[in-house]
């Protein structure tokens, strides 16, 4: 906090506050940091299909 916070199962927000307000969802894996997905967040909360398109790419990145 303030710029990033879990958001669970593994799963990280990292926020970068401008214009346009910037949202990066992240996992830590073999000692890295992964950015999963980015994109421009329109409201307080994130939508849960930016949450999903982010663990498909987790599962991915796990295989």
């Amino acid at each position: 906090m303030p710029y990033s916070k879990p958001l669970g199962k593994k799963l990280f927000e990292l926020r970068i506050v401008g214009e346009i307000h910037v949202r990066f969802i992240y996992v830590f894996h073999d000692n890295k940091a992964w950015i999963l997905h980015g994109f421009a967040k329109k409201t307080d909360k994130i939508p849960k299909k930016e949450i999903d398109y982010a663990h498909k790419q987790l599962k991915m990145l796990l295989q």
